[in-house]
């Protein structure tokens, strides 16, 4: 199964980006894009936004399949929508 990290590799490899482009373009450290592609750290709902704005994708495209299931596209405990009252 593909993890995040592979995710971002082949996303930023399609487009001939290096991961200084990456991590400049969606406002992070080279550092914690290293990680994130290593599968080191996990990003967090905003950070996954940019990095998908950066490489052309949506967020969807880039979290691996054991995320998806029982999940609709935007569920992440971090994403201000997740709590929203069901009135």
């Amino acid at each position: 199964m593909e993890t995040l990290g592979t995710r971002l590799r082949v996303a930023r490899r399609a487009r001939h980006l290096s991961q200084e482009a990456v991590a400049r373009k969606a406002q992070i450290s080279l550092t914690h894009y290293q990680r994130l592609e290593a599968d080191k750290h996990s990003p967090n709902w905003l950070t996954l936004a940019a990095l998908a704005d950066a490489l052309g994708v949506t967020p969807d495209t880039l979290r691996p399949e054991s995320d998806k299931i029982g999940q609709d596209s935007h569920s992440y405990p971090d994403d201000p929508g997740h709590y929203r009252s069901a009135s």
